[in-house]
């Protein structure tokens, strides 16, 4: 069958369009095609709301588990940390009555657990300024005697200097660990009896007078010589670095007379020697070397952090070798135990079959 559409004004370049018809008893039902509702043209199928939720909330219960266990082991990790760094025993804690006084910056230092290197550093700084040692090499860092040994030194200064000097290099991280845990149990006879909350207080705030005298001083000689007497206290405080370099900033510093047997390489006075210094005369002035105040800042600040780094590399370790003794944690109980790992288990079994209920309700 051949049919032909005639148009006399048809042209080739219009186009055109025509359709043909036929009986449908005439055409195979496979070839037919219904026509397409104008509005319904590529309109995807929309998914089934139900189906849509029952799928959100498992993922939202399954995100809710993973999150819930990860911030669990965030919790036990950073506790346990916190833990290995409290090396005061929790019986100090016991309030007693009234303020316990005279004790030095570095047994205060203690009492408010200051990092264990910074207690070190301390130390270091202390002796130094007594006489009774110097620095011979900055890195590694290395100290010897000044004989004759100044008198009156105090019992943990004398045991820092022999973990430092006489012990070798392998036996000095375990010595100076002993240092601490005498220094500890020393802090915790003296303070029994009294109140922890009110001499905390009490030296935390001979910390914050030792800073406003120096940074009140009017000129720059007595700025550095509040700074020199009060150098330990002043390190207790947290923002010790970039306090110290507010203050020094501008301006000279006088540095202290002990500075050259702390580092012997920022001054060009030669370093002092081992036998006692002759005194000065009567009303003869001491000209003391000068160093530009940012200089001295950036070497004080530096000087403390490479020193307590070359002391105590991991502070976290060592701190937790103190503690092991000082504060050990206690025995687990085996009934609580029982109890707490029968508890998580029901948790997390409630936990799973809420999320099941919730997905299954979803997908109805």
């Amino acid at each position: 069958v051949i049919y032909i559409w005639h148009n006399p004004s048809a042209n080739a370049h219009t186009q055109y369009t025509f359709g043909a018809s036929f009986p449908r008893s005439y055409v195979p039902s496979e070839v037919v095609s219904e026509p397409v509702p104008e509005g319904e043209l590529f309109q995807p199928s929309q998914p089934s709301s139900r189906g849509f939720t029952g799928t959100l909330l498992g993922f939202m219960c399954f995100g809710g588990i993973i999150l819930f266990i990860v911030g669990i082991v965030a919790l036990a990790v950073n506790s346990d940390r916190r833990r290995k760094l409290a090396y005061l025993p929790p019986k100090l804690a016991i309030e007693g009555h009234g303020i316990k006084r005279g004790l030095t910056a570095i047994e205060a230092a203690v009492l408010l657990e200051t990092p264990l290197d910074r207690v070190l550093t301390m130390i270091l700084f202390s002796s130094i300024k007594k006489g009774a040692t110097q620095v011979v090499s900055e890195d590694p860092l290395k100290i010897e005697r000044i004989t004759p040994q100044p008198e009156k030194l105090r019992p943990y200064e004398e045991d820092f200097l022999k973990a430092m000097i006489d012990e070798t290099s392998r036996k000095r991280r375990t010595a100076l660990q002993k240092v601490m845990v005498t220094m500890v149990k020393s802090v915790q006879k003296k303070m029994k009896g009294f109140s922890l909350r009110e001499t905390k207080n009490y030296y935390q705030a001979i910390i914050k007078k030792a800073w406003q005298q120096v940074e009140q001083a009017a000129t720059p000689e007595v700025r550095s010589k509040l700074y020199d007497e009060g150098l330990e206290w002043t390190m207790l405080d947290r923002d010790f670095d970039d306090r110290t370099r507010r203050v020094f900033r501008t301006g000279p510093v006088f540095v202290p007379i002990w500075w050259g047997r702390y580092r012997p390489s920022t001054v060009s006075t030669p370093r002092p020697s081992t036998t006692t210094p002759t005194a000065s005369a009567p009303g003869r002035s001491v000209s003391l070397p000068t160093l530009p105040g940012a200089q001295f800042a950036a070497t004080m600040v530096t000087g403390v952090q490479n020193t307590a780094s070359s002391m105590v590399s991991n502070v976290l370790s060592f701190t937790n070798g103190v503690t092991k003794t000082t504060n050990p944690p206690p025995p687990p109980s085996r009934s609580r135990s029982s109890w707490s790992s029968g508890g998580s288990s029901c948790a997390c079994a409630c936990a799973c079959a809420g999320c099941a209920c919730a997905c299954a309700g979803g997908g109805r």
